[in-house]
């Protein structure tokens, strides 16, 4: 079992770890190119997805202007295309409401886009 909270703690250290690790550039150039990507956005992504019988996860590190961390986690409770457009509409809305901050901020070393 695991909550959208225990999943930002494991990308919190995930995230770290591609940043600071021995090994976090291969981690990251892996986590890059996962197939079956359930989290949708324009940036590039280093995910980890997983799926049972009654739900489909997918938790991020978005390399947006400023890279944020994202999980989404279903039960199927809806049916599978209303649960599976929630990885489409949910970054969109974030990086709709985010897109003006964004805009106004140096982004400097932060940026990722070209990863």
């Amino acid at each position: 079992l695991i909550t959208a909270e225990d999943a930002g703690v494991y990308l919190a250290a995930l995230k770290d770890y591609m940043d600071n690790g021995e090994y976090g550039q291969q981690l990251q150039t892996h986590l890059l190119s996962t197939g079956n990507p359930m989290i949708r956005t324009a940036w590039p992504t280093a995910r980890k997805y997983g799926w049972d019988e009654f739900a489909y996860h997918d938790m991020a590190v978005v390399y947006a202007p400023h890279p944020y961390l994202i999980a989404i986690l279903t039960d199927k409770s809806d049916g599978l295309w209303e649960d599976l457009n929630r990885f489409t509409t949910i970054p969109q809305a974030f990086e709709q409401a985010m897109a003006g901050h964004w805009a106004a901020t140096d982004l400097g070393p932060n940026t990722k886009r070209g990863v």
